[in-house]
């Protein structure tokens, strides 16, 4: 059996970008970054994270 790629706690997410988790909480809720729902707890995938960084990135060089 295949393991799927490992999902993110809000709690993760904050850590990994160095935020309070109630900010991290605002922005899954307000869709700023794309955090699903399941069980009732926010969880995305780290190879999503990464893409919505690159993303971020990307359009803060675009946008001087």
């Amino acid at each position: 059996m295949k393991l799927s790629p490992e999902l993110l706690t809000l709690k993760d997410v904050s850590k990994y970008l160095r935020i309070h988790p109630m900010t991290a909480y605002k922005w899954a809720r307000k869709r700023r970054i794309p955090m699903i729902k399941i069980g009732g707890q926010w969880r995305i995938r780290f190879t999503t994270l990464q893409a919505w960084l690159d993303k971020e990135e990307d359009g803060r060089k675009n946008n001087g």
